[in-house]
């Protein structure tokens, strides 16, 4: 396969953004028809709360295009990488920002204006006609309040669904919007199987980890994969509960499927566990990792980082003993890559809940791309076989 001989990372791709890039979800990379993996769309700003400009790239990772944002804009991508939902900064209430949304394309061309969003929490369905809108206030109530925006108006949604004994309270309520995972709120699009999850409004703490995606969806084989406590649910997209497995950490906060949907990874405070998803829909697990050192004070995994390829091989940023690693293991759980990485700055402290830095492999696993905790560049690797 792939990686039967030794494997080195080489950079081919690297763009810093003075700026930075504003968040974890602040980037979205796609694949050209040759393979490769590039950022087509990239925000950048101190915050996400402040987002300064929007670059658009070419396959070749050339800038196609800058926008300029105004102060204390927010911006959001639709999970599918085709829109972007612009909250323009209208009007402030001594707390929040809020203001009409602006829909573009993935090429930076205006699509449709929305009625206004208040403060930063909302989202933008794959066909880019919806806006989820989330009342930041409402989360400190503990009674979310959302409202679906769209160019007919604006309609108030509560909860609807709560996760309860394996189980969702009523199987109806599924074809509804928002759910309680795990306290958690998410999001289901009227038109496609997809959740965005929120984190919470309060500074998270190590003990209240509230990470997005800590559940994973696999479109296609419409799969729901849910960590809570210490075990992996598996459920079908009517809420069936189909498998079930122990993990062997616990504080698990960030799931992903392979893109071809065979492979699913956990990563939890102390490490990863790996599974593949049969043919009948069951959780087979093949291995899981364990960091070396103490989570928390030297030692953790990154959470946004774990990705995996269409073949199994999965790769994770970690920080062992307070040194930064990019680790990239086979579906064997052979270890191909063991690299130091750059631009970390620690204390570890700093990054935890929050840990940020992000990989993204392409389908085929011959390109990964890597942005540092820092959040100041992106740089894309070819795995080299020697």
């Amino acid at each position: 396969g792939l990686y039967a001989q030794k494997v080195e990372l080489v950079k081919v791709w690297e763009k810093e953004f003075p700026e930075g890039i504003a968040d974890y979800s602040s980037v979205y990379f796609d694949v050209s028809k040759e393979g490769y993996l590039y950022p087509k769309i990239v925000i950048t700003g101190k915050t996400s709360a402040d987002a300064e400009k929007i670059y658009i790239f070419d396959e070749y990772g050339n800038v196609k295009k800058t926008m300029n944002l105004k102060k204390w804009s927010v911006v959001r991508i639709s999970e599918n990488g085709e829109y972007m939902a612009i909250r323009e900064p209208k009007k402030y209430d001594g707390e929040e920002y809020y203001g009409p949304v602006k829909v573009i394309d993935k090429n930076g061309n205006f699509v449709r204006k929305l009625p206004s969003v208040y403060g930063m929490y909302f989202w933008i369905s794959d066909n880019g006609e919806e806006v989820i809108n989330l009342n930041p206030w409402s989360l400190e109530e503990g009674k979310p309040e959302y409202t679906l925006i769209t160019e007919k108006g604006e309609k108030k949604m509560g909860f609807v669904a709560d996760f309860k004994n394996n189980k969702w309270k009523d199987r109806s309520l599924w074809k509804g919007k928002i759910f309680n995972f795990d306290g958690r709120p998410s999001i289901k699009w009227k038109n496609s199987v997809g959740f965005i999850e929120i984190f919470p409004y309060k500074k998270p703490t190590a003990g209240n980890l509230g990470f997005p995606s800590a559940f994973a969806i696999a479109k296609q084989k419409k799969l729901v994969a849910f960590p809570i406590g210490k075990k992996i649910l598996l459920y079908d997209t009517e809420g069936n509960l189909l498998d079930q497995k122990l993990l062997s950490g616990k504080e698990n906060y960030r799931s992903v499927f392979s893109p071809n949907e065979r492979y699913l990874a956990i990563a939890t405070v102390q490490g990863l566990d790996f599974f593949e998803i049969t043919d009948d829909k069951k959780l087979l697990f093949l291995w899981n990792y364990k960091l070396k050192g103490h989570p928390d004070s030297n030692s953790t995994v990154l959470g946004y980082s774990p990705t995996i390829d269409n073949n199994g091989n999965v790769a994770i940023l970690v920080i062992e003993n307070n040194i930064p690693k990019i680790k990239i293991f086979s579906k064997k759980k052979k270890k191909i890559i063991d690299k130091l990485f750059d631009y970390y700055i620690p204390p570890l402290k700093d990054y935890l809940p929050s840990g940020m830095g992000i990989l993204k492999f392409a389908p085929n696993g011959e390109y990964l791309a890597y942005v540092p905790p820092n959040l100041s560049r992106i740089i894309i690797f070819m795995l080299k076989r020697r």
